[in-house]
């Protein structure tokens, strides 16, 4: 029960930072987290795309680094081929900021 509440915060938390990072492209219309095996899966809303895009990240590391959090994956699939060789080569260790207001919720992750 816990655990899922502390799924759907942190949810929240990472859809507005990927949002804030995608905003050119599209959405996110929907992510869940599955902290016990620490895996995202979201659905995406991307512009010029006939249908959502459905995105999975397997491995996700939530950071630190002097006060700042961030998000980072181990490997994402998705249901477009182009995504996933896009991801290979341009988000391989990239981490992802999450924003300071969601600080406190991050914290009870760490």
């Amino acid at each position: 029960m816990i655990a899922r509440l502390k799924d759907k915060a942190l949810s929240q938390a990472i859809a507005y930072a990927i949002n804030r990072k995608i905003e050119k492209f599209g959405t996110v219309s929907s992510l869940r987290i599955d902290s016990v095996e620490k895996r995202i899966g979201m659905e995406l809303e991307l512009r010029g795309e006939p249908g959502p895009i459905h995105l999975t990240v397997h491995g996700y590391q939530l950071l630190e680094s002097e006060g700042h959090f961030f998000l980072a994956a181990e490997r994402i699939e998705s249901s477009r081929e182009w995504i996933d060789i896009a991801a290979r080569e341009y988000l391989r260790g990239q981490r992802v900021e999450i924003p300071q207001r969601f600080a406190g919720v991050i914290r009870k992750f760490l």
